[in-house]
């Protein structure tokens, strides 16, 4: 994901599934005839008709599931994750027979709402397959379903994480969130350093300087609590919001040249927007202007509020909490 341009993810999917839709369109072949009979048999020729258009199921599943999984292999993904999770709050917290089939129980109809989803927009999908102007329309309706799949489906929000919060005590639920925070933590510097090894063979770090920039990073960062396929991204849009006056004295002018360049190419609001949507960041959160109380004398509080549709939003951590001004 190196020097990553803002359409450039899309760009390959939509290329991709194009070749391999025009690839696989039948091609028709009409013999068209001139004159009479004996004409017709010597100056017969075969004339390509246009190729269909025409998307498959196969190409459906390779956008919502990714690579060459079908439904069937992103369903058994899912079985195989939630068991581990499961088996994982259940060594931290020494959970019961009963407990662990209750969180088993959620997970699985996590799945299922999921999987209704995709179903819902497959059978969309085989409405408009071939229908070439349809098809980018499609394939945004299908970003949610991806974003949801990369992110886990067993976050906030989720049936899972309603039924854990009553299955586990007070104590239970500490000690589970805890070895979450720690788990993130560590796989968030994981990334952290891969990033950094990345870029060092473009920029040229020190050892010392490497070292210095993992730890800035992890810092002056907030510790992701979903990851995914795009967290080169995230890592490089987290450490482009880094203040210039903190990460510029690591680097030599050169380097820094080299590094500011790259990190420039995450930074800016289309790359946040894409992370939000990948459900990477946290979702904007609406706040609507207060309404101004009536004072005796003067018109309703009504006339001096803003216009239903004028609303201002603010990001939100992943901790749920609005930033400090």
């Amino acid at each position: 994901m190196r020097g990553f341009d803002r359409s450039c993810w899309f760009r390959l999917h939509l290329a991709a599934a194009l070749l391999a839709a025009l690839g696989s369109g039948r091609t028709c072949w009409s013999q068209v005839t001139v004159g009479e009979e004996e004409e017709v048999e010597n100056n017969a020729v075969l004339q390509p008709a246009q190729a269909v258009f025409m998307m498959t199921d196969d190409q459906f599943d390779q956008w919502v599931f990714g690579g060459p999984r079908n439904s069937r292999a992103g369903r058994n993904k899912l079985d195989s994750l939630l068991t581990l999770q499961v088996d994982d709050v259940a060594r931290m917290c020494a959970l019961s027979e009963a407990q662990k089939k209750k969180l088993l129980l959620a997970g699985h109809g996590d799945i299922k709402r999921f999987f209704d989803k995709v179903e819902e927009k497959r059978k969309k999908f085989a409405k408009v397959k071939n229908d070439q102007t349809k098809f980018n329309e499609i394939y945004q309706e299908l970003v949610p379903l991806q974003a949801a799949l990369n992110s886990g489906l067993f976050g906030d929000g989720s049936i899972y994480s309603k039924t854990i919060r009553r299955v586990l005590s007070e104590e239970e639920d500490a000690r589970y969130q805890k070895g979450i925070q720690d788990k993130n933590r560590f796989r968030y510097r994981a990334k952290i350093e891969l990033v950094v090894a990345q870029l060092d063979e473009t920029v040229g770090f020190r050892d010392e300087q490497r070292r210095k920039l993992v730890e800035l990073i992890m810092s002056e960062t907030q510790t992701p609590t979903r990851f995914g396929q795009y967290d080169y991204c995230l890592v490089m849009y987290k450490a482009g919001q880094i203040a210039e006056a903190k990460l510029k004295p690591l680097f030599e002018d050169r380097q820094w040249a080299l590094l500011n360049r790259q990190l420039n190419q995450m930074r800016g609001m289309e790359m946040e927007q894409f992370l939000r949507n990948q459900g990477l960041l946290a979702p904007l959160k609406v706040v609507h202007p207060p309404r101004r109380r009536a004072v005796a004398g003067e018109l309703p509080a009504e006339v001096f509020a803003a216009p239903p549709d004028v609303e201002k939003k603010v990001p939100v951590s992943e901790s749920g909490q609005k930033p400090k001004s």
